[in-house]
């Protein structure tokens, strides 16, 4: 990925030939957080895991969002996936953002299906970068002997709930017409 003045220019290359994606965009107006300088280091600590059974975990994760946003009517921002990296253990859950933890984050579901479609290999490394209290990097590596491909994922939490401005609460009969 190149930058060039306003327009920024991303180039692959694989089997069938060389690929431009081109767009004009000011970077000023997309501030990037105060730790990113930190997002790019991958980890020292890792845990070496089986690709399929990460996607499945926070498939099932996401899965349970699905229903408790049906079910209990809760807002898909108030919803993410925690993560948990702790004595060679991962552990995934989704569930409302409802409460801070220790050594356990919560994550954009969105991002982490994104972040696993980047990876994707028969094995992946995953590594977990503390901020501080509430907050901490989530790293996922796919290490080839060509190249190396890391995700890091910024955690959200309650503070970040206030980012997010809620519509008014509809009744589940405004919910069916809309439908």
């Amino acid at each position: 990925m190149t930058l060039k003045g306003n327009e920024v220019i991303l180039n692959a290359q694989d089997e069938a030939g060389s690929y431009e994606l081109c767009w004009r965009f000011d970077l000023r107006a997309f501030p990037a957080p105060p730790e990113m300088s930190r997002m790019l280091v991958i980890p020292s600590a890792l845990l070496r895991l089986d690709y399929l059974r990460v996607a499945d975990a926070v498939h099932q994760a996401v899965a349970k969002l699905v229903s408790i946003e049906s079910q209990h009517q809760v807002h898909r921002t108030k919803l993410a996936i925690l993560v948990g990296l702790s004595h060679g253990r991962l552990t995934v859950n989704g569930q409302e953002i409802s409460e801070e933890t220790v050594d356990k984050y919560y994550f954009d579901p969105r991002l982490i299906i994104r972040a696993l479609e980047h990876v994707q290999a028969d094995q992946v490394e995953l590594g977990m970068t503390s901020l501080g209290p509430q907050r901490a990097f989530l790293s996922l590596v796919n290490r080839q002997p060509e190249c190396s491909v890391h995700c890091a994922l910024l955690s959200i939490g309650l503070e970040t709930q206030q980012l997010f401005p809620l519509p008014p609460r509809r009744s589940q009969k405004e919910d069916l017409r809309l439908r």
